[in-house]
């Protein structure tokens, strides 16, 4: 006979307590958890009921059984099982409660995972997500049917036939509890990760379109969450052998999951109005395996701290210099009426030389070393200018009220430029090599550069806008120029991922223009 149930005095839930020892090692002919239970009438499946009790040693459902008997887990509310057994195999789970914030309170929402244990995941997401959404369902492995306390969460689907009727009816469950409101988890690429040669690293199958599909359908969100670590070495060596063998030991691979800590991420939540707009299932489904794996927190890795000796800090920088007076800038545009480029709201755009505009052109310096600093790119000088301040052209925005600098741009008209001083009169010149097909040696170019907008205007609809309006509207007054370009300072705001992203996805190398 065996006792009661411990209780956790801190949460009142009923914990495991020691059970008779013939209870353990011999679970009993009910026992719920075997192969047994998919024993269908007739001489199949009576060959099955003969043979499981060697089948469940084999592939370690007796052991799983025994746990299931030991922890009197039989009756148990879905929760409760759900804790108790990963209280059992001493999971931790880190980041648990970013993943539950991450998944909207109310309203139809999908979650997408990666696979990369074939069992524990389900577990983990319904110890994390059931406490936010009572309307929880995961879509599992029918396999997992066995285990009637949980049956509440899962819709079941057999992912060894995929044309089954059973996974028809699964997909209309799921869309069902979407269109009433629910949340639900799917596993995309429905298989657990494996190693895979040509990629050189375990990861997920191709991921089905299950997931965008619904979303169209139903207009829910959806949200990414990436768990991290993968089954044993042993696992994968005999997966490669043949596939199946990963079926067979999934099992195995669950129990032997053994106190360690699970680290859990999620990405934020992307609207199916969002997703609609990347087109067919075949771009969401991509997006979302991306948004996925770009969760993990090893895709986040910080900066590397500078190195003083390579002189990647700042240097001891120079006071700024004074300001100009407002008084003398108000002056300067005075005497160029004509080269006011638009006004809107309070604002003013003009274009200028710094023989025509010297106090506001050291103005534009002085400012744009100090925003410059804020983001370790200054020049350390009282002001930031070189000597292609005095050959380039500034297009600046100032406030009419006391005619302050708020941001600039500096450009250089290509064709004016070469034509006085060759290839070296461009700024861009000193860090780029320049063929004879690229643009600004075939047509008149502007070259863009040195930009930025004084701090108290970067969040202002105000600032950046009305820059590049004022840039449009000096295309316009002088249509020979038709192409901009220029280089783009990716600083440590972006994190790394993002610059790597920007690096893989937008850039192109070309034979016309290569880096000095």
């Amino acid at each position: 006979m065996h006792s009661q149930p411990l209780v956790d005095m801190q949460s009142g839930r009923a914990v495991a307590g020691p059970v008779d020892s013939r209870q353990v090692e011999s679970p009993g002919s009910d026992n719920p958890i075997s192969l047994a239970a998919f024993a269908a009438p007739g001489r199949a499946g009576l060959l099955l009921r003969l043979a499981a009790p060697v089948l469940d040693r084999l592939l370690g459902i007796h052991a799983l059984a025994r746990r299931y008997h030991k922890f009197d887990m039989r009756g148990m509310d879905k929760q409760s099982f759900v804790e108790s057994f990963l209280d059992q195999q001493g999971i931790r789970i880190r980041g648990a409660e970013q993943v539950r914030s991450a998944v909207p309170d109310s309203g139809p929402a999908i979650v997408v995972c990666n696979h990369p244990y074939g069992g524990i995941e389900g577990v983990i997401l319904a110890h994390i997500l059931a406490s936010r959404r009572a309307d929880l369902k995961i879509m599992v492995n029918v396999g997992l049917s066995v285990v009637d306390e949980l049956s509440d969460f899962f819709i079941f689907t057999n992912p060894l036939q995929p044309a089954s009727r059973g996974n028809v009816t699964s997909i209309i469950q799921c869309r069902r509890h979407l269109e009433n409101g629910g949340l639900l988890v799917l596993f995309p690429a429905g298989m657990v990760s494996f190693h895979q040669q040509e990629l050189g690293r375990i990861t997920d199958a191709p991921w089905n379109r299950l997931p965008a599909r619904l979303a169209l359908q139903t207009g829910a969100s959806v949200t990414s969450v990436y768990v991290g670590g993968t089954n044993r070495r042993i696992f994968h060596r005999l997966g490669r052998i043949h596939y199946r063998f990963r079926l067979l030991m999934l099992v195995r691979e669950m129990l032997a999951l053994r106190d360690r800590e699970v680290e859990v991420a999620a990405g934020r939540e992307v609207p199916a109005t969002l997703l609609k707009r990347l087109g067919n299932a075949d771009e969401i489904t991509a997006f979302l395996r991306l948004q996925t794996y770009l969760a993990d927190p090893v895709a986040a890795l910080a900066w590397p701290a500078a190195d003083a000796d390579a002189g990647q800090t700042a240097a001891v920088c120079a006071p700024l210099a004074p300001p100009s007076g407002h008084a003398v800038i108000a002056r300067e545009l005075a005497a160029i009426p004509g080269q006011r480029l638009l006004q809107q709201q309070g604002y003013s755009v003009y274009w200028g030389y710094q023989h025509q505009l010297p106090e506001t052109v050291n103005e534009i310096a002085r400012l744009r070393e100090k925003t410059f600093r804020m983001h370790d790119e200054g020049s350390g000088r009282p002001r930031d200018t070189d000597t292609f301040d005095a050959t380039y052209l500034h297009l600046f925005l100032c406030r009419d009220a006391d005619n302050a600098v708020v941001g600039a741009y500096r450009l250089g008209q290509t064709d004016t430029l070469i034509d006085q001083s060759g290839l070296p009169g461009l700024y861009l010149s000193s860090m780029f090599e320049f063929g004879p097909r690229f643009h600004n040696r075939r047509e008149p170019c502007l070259e863009l550069g040195r930009s930025f907008i004084i701090p108290e205007y970067q969040k202002s609809a105000h600032g950046l806008f009305l820059l590049w309006r004022g840039i449009g509207a000096y295309l316009n007054r002088n249509p020979r120029y038709r192409t901009l370009y220029g280089t783009v300072s990716l600083s440590k705001l972006y994190a790394r991922r993002s610059v790597d992203l920007i690096d893989r996805v937008l850039v192109r190398p070309g034979a016309d223009v290569s880096p000095r």
